[in-house]
């Protein structure tokens, strides 16, 4: 018994590199020149489009836009899916506009906290009764932020 319990450890040990216990996802990646990116994990099934002198990637999850002069490239990649997740909502839609991050479909009269990624609170708001919240993120350098409210957490780049 023991030395199949040791046979069927040894032959776990070796496809976990292979991807079966593997947390990797297909996603869509936009790197940008200031070298940060953003993931939108295929599942959300992406849709990549240029206009308005911007990349715009619209989801089923989120929506996007890139000023094209900021974007470096984008390409799809195997991302780690562990940690920060998408939002299980529906109706959840978030988009960077004018220095703002305007969301809509959350939790009504619910607290949205804006982090750094060091784990400082930067900001605290609350959404309304239709559960809309702006974000101003004029105050922040660009870099990676997480935005984290009732049921969710969310992981973005402001370009």
């Amino acid at each position: 018994m023991k030395r199949m319990l040791l046979s069927m450890g040894v032959v776990l040990s070796m496809l976990s590199p292979f991807g079966l216990f593997a947390t990797n996802k297909n996603a869509l990646v936009v790197y940008l020149k200031d070298g940060t990116s953003t993931v939108f994990q295929l599942d959300h099934q992406p849709i990549v489009q240029l206009a308005d002198g911007c990349l715009c990637i619209i989801s089923t999850k989120i929506s996007m836009n890139f000023p094209r002069e900021q974007v470096q490239r984008f390409m799809y990649s195997y991302v780690d899916s562990e940690g920060v997740f998408m939002p299980p909502q529906d109706m959840f839609h978030g988009v960077i506009a004018d220095n703002m991050f305007i969301l809509s479909g959350l939790i009504s009269n619910s607290v949205v906290r804006l982090i750094s990624v060091d784990g400082k609170l930067l900001s605290e708001v609350r959404t309304n009764g239709d559960g809309k919240v702006n974000i101003p993120l004029d105050a922040y350098p660009s870099g990676v932020y997480v935005l984290q409210s009732k049921g969710f957490i969310h992981k973005f780049t402001k370009p």
